[in-house]
């Protein structure tokens, strides 16, 4: 093989592992069709049953710090990211679909809690979220505007999009600092679709914001390989190819 056609290899094979390294990169997700619900009596889990939640959002794991999650007024614990333009945000462009209803969201935040050394804190968590997630029994009138663009199924309109990994209980830590991990995890996690009811806006009986929050496991999210390391990765396999078919042809010849 010539030193250029090592080098084309070389380059295109090396391609396929820069892809996961770039920021931002594009990922497509999928779930399984187990749903379970903060609250078992609530009916918005029996309207999704058997449907998945697929789509694809971009995530960058260049993107700034804001800052801890306990001093913005959030639940403590976290280091969010989010990031002020195009070139630096950490989740944003989400798309997806679930039973026939689709969702977007164009610009998101990323979360990042690690139980080193403080036991205390969530265990290793990463967690991507449309919209600021109240703390638990902090309830959110279903009137809040939100850049979410969700949908309504029954008598219930979807407020919010949670994709998150999570240390189950048990099993080994999987960060090692409080930093965006440089891909996202690829042991599967869960999607949460946060509900309000549509017909008290206002939340006058004063509902728990995650009483109708339904839960999708078997998330897994893909990294979409540039067009560029698409084309570069496809001409290293042409000239191995051609290569050995070069040498298979020298061979046969008496």
């Amino acid at each position: 093989m010539s030193v250029f056609k090592q080098a084309l290899v070389a380059v295109a094979m090396g391609a396929s592992v820069s892809v996961a390294q770039a920021a931002p990169v594009v990922y497509h997700f999928s779930t399984s069709s187990v749903i379970t619900s903060g609250n078992s009596a609530s009916p918005v889990a029996a309207l999704l049953q058997g449907s998945t939640v697929s789509g694809q959002f971009s995530y960058n794991p260049q993107a700034p710090l804001l800052g801890g999650s306990g001093a913005l007024g959030f639940a403590p614990g976290f280091a969010i990211y989010v990031g002020n333009n195009i070139s630096n945000l950490a989740f944003f462009g989400l798309s997806g679909n679930v039973g026939g209803h689709s969702f977007t969201d164009q610009v998101g935040s990323a979360l990042v809690a690690n139980d080193n050394p403080n036991p205390n804190l969530p265990g290793d968590t990463v967690s991507l979220s449309a919209d600021p997630a109240p703390l638990l029994g902090k309830n959110v009138g279903a009137s809040t505007t939100r850049p979410l663009s969700g949908f309504q199924v029954g008598d219930y309109v979807l407020k919010n999009v949670r994709l998150f990994w999570t240390q189950a209980d048990g099993s080994p830590a999987f960060l090692n600092s409080f930093a965006l991990p440089s891909a996202l995890p690829s042991f599967q996690g869960r999607v949460a679709l946060d509900f309000a009811l549509a017909s008290d806006p206002l939340n006058t009986a004063n509902a728990d914001y995650y009483a109708n929050t339904v839960f999708f496991s078997g998330l897994t999210a893909s990294a979409v390989p540039e067009p560029g390391a698409i084309a570069l990765v496809g001409a290293g396999l042409l000239v191995l190819a051609l290569s050995a078919r070069k040498r298979a042809s020298a061979t046969s010849q008496p």
